[in-house]
């Protein structure tokens, strides 16, 4: 039975209540102005140091930019590998601006695969435009799709008004809103392959591109290899910014830092980055909740295929918390909104909440839902409801032929 359900229902363990709950705000002296630290799976924010007020975003605006165009290939009928020519209105603009670029000349031969690679790794503008023209037509209509998707991720302090983080006043992000963005390109497997990457040789052997990260170990000697991958930017008005992707005890961490002033060093920005990543991994551990294959509830389902489901956890469900910190210290309770659920069932229906406690605080709450709709089985419906329908038939019969006989 629960094999049969398991085609039908889908419990995502991994969906959580999109309200983070704060871990702590870690003790940590920053360049940086501005700093968000979430974990990608829990929500649970660690360091919260103005993540709502506005920024200039500079060259991690291209985090944006290449999970747009990404997205809209991955939707059309070319392939990764297709070849396109860099035409003159690509470089529109980038070199009275002083724009950095991935070196790419007019009428130069590659494929979308290395334009990624160029936004990425060397921030290039060039390929930044080029992108804009060949997914959307043009740049104005690529920044349209650009504040578009910010829109549906339900963004409302953030707005762009180009692909490449030039300065524009009306060009603006927060870091909580950066580290939102990121968090979903990184669902694209593709963008996480490129923004992992150190170095990218482009398919014509031309360019060798290499990673913010990279640039940062070979200039000032930073053991970089520990965080998986960033990309930087600057202005002079946005100063240095960064988004970091760092693993934490198995835990997948996004950092957004910004405002990290020119007068603290070239790689101010990096040097907050392992900041961070160090004090995490001397003062935190995973502590696990439950194991995959637990059994973390019961349920009837009335109007579908399937009667009775049982809920197994997935995968580990773990929280990062201080070294303090054990399992045998936190209160764990499993409230089920109801024993019985009834088809149709929809797929944000929430089935059951979980409340981490310590110390008699709620410190996590973690909402268990469908990911996929559960219609109703007419047929289960009618037999459900058939035998109640034919009981109460039954008892009618019997009352109808107790009168007859008594007359």
């Amino acid at each position: 039975m629960k094999k049969i359900l398991s085609l039908i229902l889908v419990i995502v363990v991994s969906l959580l209540v999109m309200k983070p709950v704060s871990a702590a705000n870690i003790s940590v002296d920053l360049y940086s102005d501005y700093a968000y630290l979430i974990d990608r799976n829990t929500k649970m924010v660690y360091l919260d140091d103005k993540s709502d007020d506005q920024i200039y975003p500079a060259s991690i605006t291209k985090i944006l930019t290449t999970i747009v165009a990404i997205e809209a290939i991955e939707s059309s009928d070319v392939s990764m590998d297709d070849t396109i020519t860099m035409l003159e209105e690509d470089f529109e603009g980038l070199y009275a601006a002083g724009a950095s670029t991935a070196y790419l000349e007019i009428g130069e031969k590659v494929t979308y695969r290395d334009l990624l690679y160029g936004v990425l790794l060397p921030s290039g503008a060039d390929a930044c435009q080029a992108l804009a023209r060949l997914t959307y037509g043009s740049v104005d209509a690529f920044v349209d799709a650009m504040n578009e998707k910010v829109a549906s991720l339900g963004l409302e302090n953030s707005h762009f008004e180009n692909p490449t983080g030039l300065h524009d006043d009306n060009h603006y992000t927060t870091v909580k809103d950066m580290s939102v963005i990121l968090d979903d390109a990184l669902n694209n497997e593709t963008f996480k392959e490129v923004f992992t990457a150190r170095t990218y040789t482009c398919s014509t052997g031309v360019h060798t591109w290499l990673s913010t990260l990279y640039r940062a170990t070979s200039n000032s000697g930073m053991k970089t290899t520990v965080l998986d991958g960033a990309k930087s930017g600057y202005t002079v008005e946005a100063q240095y910014t960064l988004a970091t992707l760092m693993t934490i005890d198995g835990h997948e961490m996004i950092l957004v830092t910004a405002h990290a002033s020119t007068e603290n060093g070239l790689n101010a920005h990096v040097a907050d980055a392992l900041t961070v990543y160090n004090y995490m991994t001397i003062h935190y551990h995973s502590v696990t909740l439950y194991k995959k294959d637990d059994e973390l509830g019961n349920y009837m389902i009335l109007g579908s295929n399937v009667f009775q489901y049982v809920y197994d956890a997935s995968e580990d469900i773990s929280l990062l918390l201080e070294n303090s910190i054990d399992y045998e210290d936190l209160d764990i309770e499993l409230q089920s909104h109801s024993g019985i659920l009834i088809a149709p069932i929809e797929d944000d229906e929430t089935i059951m909440t979980m409340e981490v406690s310590y110390n008699d605080e709620v410190i996590y709450t973690y909402d268990f839902s469908l990911e996929s709709t559960i219609g109703v089985s007419y047929a289960a419906l009618a037999l459900e409801l058939g035998i109640p329908v034919a009981a109460v038939a039954a008892i009618v019969c019997v009352a109808l032929r107790m009168i007859y006989r008594s007359r």
